[in-house]
């Protein structure tokens, strides 16, 4: 490889971030190397989303849309290392290789990372030329170890479309099950580890409804069948639905169905 490629405003960070941690769609014009060294996020590259966990390190090419979000559950530490770099055919060879694919590091290029933290913050002399030694140490041992380790292309793969149908089912069976709990779009943020907005939106897109009115709808079903089936007066079945009051739950069955829940109940005696 030529001696004098030119890695230029390279910049070495550790982040440490709570488990809310949400970064933006975006671009760079140089590249970035994110390693996840504790905790867990969740990583949007192009159409593409999938988990990353400690271990896991992923590029961004110059000018890919990112972002990242934590998990809710375990807040990520990360190491952040952005780069310049003019064409040069070698160096573009290194980073195809690296480029789009979830890398689980080894020893060796865990120990490089050290090193470029080490290095990054004690700046001693020829401080520089070491950081460009040791980025490229870098990129070549992420190179063979994909290589060699035959890493797929993000894996597992899942487009925007997939990912957020599997999360909406996920979210629509939790609901059919719990919705007898006083739930909230909060309480998914926080059971699903999808930022609240995103998930407000897409189950919204999804199913035409907004989450409140799921619930809704599911309650006042379930409302329906207990006055129909079970021994419960008025109060007890709002009191089981967790409804606030009689009178919230009455307001609320009958906007649904154009009838109280005592002319409701009357309706099922008359012939």
């Amino acid at each position: 490889m030529q001696d004098n490629i030119n890695i230029s405003n390279i910049e070495v960070k550790y982040k440490e971030k709570s488990k809310f941690y949400e970064w933006g769609v975006h671009s760079h014009n140089g590249l970035e190397i994110y390693y996840i060294d504790k905790g867990k996020v969740i990583v949007h590259l192009d159409d593409k989303n999938f988990k990353a966990q400690q271990g896991d390190l992923f590029l961004f090419g110059e000018g890919q849309f990112h972002s990242m979000e934590g998990n809710l559950k375990e807040p990520p530490n990360i190491i952040n290392i952005s780069f310049e770099i003019p064409d040069d055919e070698n160096i573009s060879m290194l980073i195809s290789v690296i480029k789009n694919r979830k890398i689980k590091i080894s020893l060796d290029v865990h120990s490089i990372l050290k090193d470029l933290l080490i290095e990054a913050k004690f700046k001693k002399t020829g401080n520089q030329f070491m950081l460009k030694a040791k980025l490229i140490e870098l990129l070549i041992k992420l190179a063979r170890h994909t290589r060699e380790n035959r890493h797929p292309e993000f894996l597992p793969v899942l487009t925007h479309e997939n990912w957020n149908n599997d999360l909406i089912s996920k979210i629509k069976k939790y609901l059919d099950k719990n919705f007898y709990k006083n739930l909230s779009s909060s309480d998914l943020n926080k059971k699903f580890g999808v930022s609240l907005g995103h998930l407000c939106r897409v189950f919204k897109k999804q199913t035409s409804v907004t989450i409140s009115q799921y619930l809704n709808n599911l309650k006042m079903n379930e409302a329906k069948y207990l006055l129909r089936k079970s021994s419960l007066n008025v109060s007890q079945i709002a009191e089981k639905l967790g409804y606030p009051n009689i009178h919230y739950f009455s307001n609320s069955f009958k906007k649904k169905f154009a009838l109280s829940p005592t002319e409701y109940s009357r309706s099922l005696n008359t012939k």
